[in-house]
This record gives structure tokens, C-alpha cells and sequence, in this order.
């Protein structure tokens, strides 16, 4: 859906895709909540599946009812039918900006991923307490959260959303790598906020947003590519995770630091096309 909501709304397409990642958020912390009252009060278990079949079903409902543009239209941002030409001096090229911008999707949600499924572990091998450690993991989402607030509000008024490619990235390297080399409780707390921030705060959005804006006529085709990529960086990674968990659980903070490095050199790439 973040390709589609992105080209049904040309005017502020990176403000779409941020907005949908407050949902995306929303739901992380709504399905638990449905989950524990459920078992709380000893209902079906069953009601769970309800539930997200009555949250689909609208879903579908408003996309049968929604009004989409035209494929293949190049609309710019003031929702103005134009000539490809027009947007850029030159044509963008898959080969480098549009590669980069795919490397990017499977960085974005690889980074994350690996934060996500080794902060508590990380936090108990620290010393903390279950409890403590799975702390960190509420940090990280709202770093995550406090990340997209601040986005709605940058990509208005300051920023393009190349800028944030890089500089978000490059903030990610320095969370996780001083996480690995500083291995105390107190600076846990700290960079899970930072990670949450700058790793799962809506990067991969953004990436399907540039993406679609170098190539508005195929936006399906080169925002399911991005999709793709992610898909198979989890893949990839949920078996990395789940080797260095075993065995020394603080690897993978060296892991998503160089993740991120290969992030940043993309968004170096990518900033340089652009401009």
C-alpha cells in the first residue's frame, strides 16, 4: 500500500508514506492490547481472527471505494499533469539511483529487524532484568513513533527525503556501534531510543517515495521491487538473528552498524544522482 497511498496523493507523497508508518505503529501497539484483554478476561481465542478480518475487510471496502489516478500519469506535487521530462534535467536511471534505492529497502527493514528481535536479549546479556530489558523494546518504539512525528514536520518545511536517507542511516551507525563498544545498562536505554529513531522510523517508507518519484510511470513495478528487496533482507537476516542470538547476541549490533554503512553509501549515491 505505501506505493499506492503514495501516488494517490502527488502532492505530498513523502507526507503520505510517514502517515501510513503512524499506523503501521499504531497497530504494533494495538494488537498486543486487543491480544492481552482477550486473554484477560478468558474470551475466545478465536475473536483475535475476527477482529482482524473485520480490520480487512474495511480495509477493502475503502479500497473499492477510493479513487485512484490513472496508471502511467506523471502528476507533480502540485497535482499537475506533466511530461516526464519536466521533473528532472535528466532521466533517472536504474542503474545507479534506482539499484540504491533498492539496496536501501532491504537495509531499512534489515536494520530494524535485527533491533527489534535482539534488544531484550542484548539488555538480559547486560544484566538487566527481564522486565528492564524488555523495557528497551518499548524504548525502541517510541524512538520509532517520535521519529515519524518529527518527519511530518521536516519533509514540509526543510528536508528532502534524500537528505533523510542519509543522515538517518549514518545516525544509525553511530547508535549501534556505541551500543557494541559501551555495553552498559544506562547506554541501552539510551540508544534504543536513538535506534527506534533513526532505524524503524520510516525509512523504508521514504525509500518507496523517492523511488516512485524518479520513476512516476512504472511507481508499481519500482515500488514492489523496494517491497521485494525487504521481503528477501528478512529472509536473509532472520537466520542471521537467530545463529548470533545463540551465541553472542552483541555481533548483531556490529551486523546492523554495517548494515547501515551500506546504507549510507546508497543514500551517498542516491543524494548525488538526485541533485
Amino acid at each position: 500500500t505505501s506505493h499506492t497511498q503514495t501516488a494517490s496523493v502527488p502532492a505530498a507523497p513523502e507526507s503520505a508514506t510517514i502517515e501510513l508508518k503512524i499506523f503501521i505503529s499504531m497497530v504494533s501497539i494495538l494488537v498486543p492490547a486487543v491480544r492481552a484483554f482477550i486473554v484477560r478476561h478468558d474470551l475466545d481465542r478465536g475473536l483475535i481472527f475476527i477482529f482482524f478480518f473485520a480490520f480487512v475487510s474495511l480495509s477493502i471496502i475503502g479500497t473499492l471505494l477510493a479513487k485512484f489516478p490513472q496508471p502511467n500519469l506523471v502528476v507533480s506535487k502540485k497535482g499537475v499533469i506533466v511530461d516526464e521530462k519536466e521533473l528532472f534535467k535528466e532521466k533517472p536511471k536504474v542503474y545507479p539511483e534506482g539499484i540504491a534505492c533498492i539496496i536501501m529497502g532491504a537495509t531499512a527493514f534489515s536494520t530494524f529487524y535485527i533491533a527489534q528481535q535482539s534488544l531484550k536479549t542484548i539488555g538480559i546479556k547486560l544484566g538487566m532484568s527481564d522486565i528492564d530489558a524488555s523495557y528497551l523494546l518499548s524504548i525502541y518504539s517510541t524512538g520509532a513513533i517520535c521519529a515519524v512525528i518529527c518527519l511530518i514536520f521536516l519533509l514540509n518545511s526543510y528536508l528532502k527525503p534524500v537528505t533523510i536517507l542519509l543522515i538517518f542511516p549514518a545516525c544509525s551507525i553511530v547508535s549501534y556501534l556505541m551500543l557494541y563498544f559501551v555495553p552498559l545498562p544506562e547506554i541501552a536505554l539510551i540508544f534504543a531510543f536513538a535506534i527506534g529513531f533513526f532505524s524503524a522510523g520510516g525509512i523504508f517508507q521514504l525509500t518507496i517515495a523517492t523511488i516512485i518519484e524518479l520513476f512516476p510511470k512504472r511507481k508499481g513495478f519500482y515500488g514492489s521491487l523496494v517491497s521485494f528487496a525487504s521481503s528477501f533482507s528478512i529472509f536473509l537476516v532472520a537466520n542471521i538473528v537467530g545463529r548470533y542470538a545463540k551465541t553472542d547476541v552483541m555481533q548483531l549490533l556490529l551486523i546492523g552498524g554495517i548494515i547501515a554503512g551500506v546504507s549510507v553509501f546508497c543514500a551517498v549515491i542516491l543524494n548525488y544522482r538526485y541533485r
